[in-house]
């Protein structure tokens, strides 16, 4: 099966693209989910089209029908959602109660009004049940030519109002109390996002479901926001995590299901992805991630350990011997093993019946001893702090003070001679080095 095929043969493109279009779309509202904390919502409203889908379905048994069509189930969980997102707005203005509870009653509530509806329905109609099952875990496969221009509509209406109302959207995701007082039409805009939330989890209940879809309303932002600061740059990273969830959980369902006979289905497969997407980027995105954090930690530490070596080497007026350097740094042997073979490496340290510095060595420890001197002198003379408290800031801030702080220092002070406690601070010109 060629990649072309995904998008022509007749039987794969509406699941493919349809899927695709409905991803994107609901991953560009995540960002409005995600940023205003509002990932409660969708999984609020998802839940609420729940007992709009089995009305559905009870509408189509009263009238003689055994499969519910979606021309009555997407209006009947429509007019479900608006209801829940009613009655969390009545709840929270006309009560105490905070937003959160009113969104955990709704879900709740609508929850167990679907349960216990769902199980009237598979006492006295078992056939039918079935069927209505597919709106709650999704049913891509069933996606024609419909869907897939229905979808795109959607897709672009939505691209269309954020493009034309992207500083008004912006305004009120960062600085809502602001956007309250100063936009006439605040409460609009604050309904329009609503609406497109109730509107992409009731489209996507035939793709995803309706149990499932407050995952993508959640996974794309999640994952697009380790790797930008830009509004603009995470909609479109949103956008493409969706596609590319979609495009991936077909592939991946149909390819388990041909060739080891695996029955997986489409839209779970891709929140699966989707989220595997956010819970990769949580932890290896370059900037954001846990992974690389924890090493941009302890890369600092080691730089901070090397510094405070060879600025006590520095202060030495003989070679020093390991145990002295292990009991001075108060680190294991191995760790500080690693650092002088680093520091060997780098031409700054020298072995000879002891540690000591060589002449570049000695530049760079220099140098570390005038940011902490000149730290403390700062503190002295603008803060009034006493000269003995002063020690302790110095050693924390002198491994990230950074030249140009070091030049207005040095202004700030008038390129002083001497520390708080009348030692010699090293010049300017003694501790220059070749980067």
């Amino acid at each position: 099966m060629t990649f072309l095929e995904f998008f022509t043969d007749p039987l794969l493109r509406g699941p493919m693209l349809g899927a695709i279009f409905i991803c994107m779309s609901t991953s560009v509202i995540s960002v409005f989910v995600y940023v205003q904390k509002r990932t409660l919502v969708g999984e609020t409203l998802s839940h609420a089209t729940y007992p709009g889908v089995l009305l559905a379905a009870l509408f189509t048994l009263l009238f003689g029908g055994t499969e519910p069509a979606s021309f009555v189930v997407v209006p009947c969980a429509f007019v479900a959602a608006f209801f829940g997102l009613w009655l969390i707005n009545r709840i929270t203005r006309k009560s105490a109660a905070t937003n959160d509870s009113a969104l955990t009653f709704v879900l709740a509530s609508f929850f167990a009004v679907g349960i216990t509806l769902a199980s009237v329905i598979q006492a006295v109609a078992p056939a039918t049940f079935q069927k209505i099952r597919l709106f709650f875990y999704g049913q891509t496969a069933s996606l024609g030519d419909l869907q897939i221009i229905s979808y795109a509509l959607f897709l672009l209406s939505i691209v269309l109002v954020v493009s034309l109302f992207f500083k008004e959207f912006k305004l009120l995701l960062f600085d809502r109390a602001f956007t309250r007082l100063t936009t006439p039409y605040f409460a609009l805009f604050d309904s329009l996002i609503l609406c497109l939330i109730v509107f992409s989890v009731v489209l996507a209940m035939k793709s995803v479901g309706v149990i499932l879809v407050s995952g993508m309303l959640i996974g794309p932002a999640v994952a697009a926001r380790q790797y930008t600061h830009s509004l603009v740059k995470m909609f479109i990273l949103s956008a493409l995590f969706g596609a590319f969830s979609a495009f991936f959980g077909n592939i991946l369902s149909l390819y388990l299901s041909d060739r080891f006979l695996i029955s997986l289905p489409t839209g779970p497969t891709i929140v699966i992805i989707a989220q595997s997407i956010a819970l990769f980027s949580l932890f290896f995105a370059p900037k954001r991630g846990v992974f690389f954090r924890k090493v941009r930690v302890a890369l600092f530490r080691f730089k901070s350990m090397q510094e405070n070596l060879l600025k006590f080497l520095w202060a030495q007026k003989a070679a020093q011997p390991f145990s002295a350097l292990s009991s001075r740094l108060g680190i294991s042997a191995l760790f500080l093993r690693i650092i002088l073979w680093d520091l060997s490496r780098k031409a700054w340290v020298t072995f000879d019946q002891g540690y000591l510095l060589t002449q570049e060595g000695k530049k760079r420890g220099g140098h570390i001893v005038r940011l902490h001197r000149l730290w403390e002198l700062y503190l002295v003379k603008d803060f009034h702090v006493s000269a003995d408290k002063v020690h302790k800031s110095a050693e924390q801030i002198e491994h990230i003070l950074t030249p140009e702080l070091e030049k207005e220092l040095t202004q700030f002070l008038h390129n002083p001679l001497s520390d708080p406690h009348n030692q010699p601070i090293p010049s300017r010109a003694e501790v220059s080095y070749a980067e």
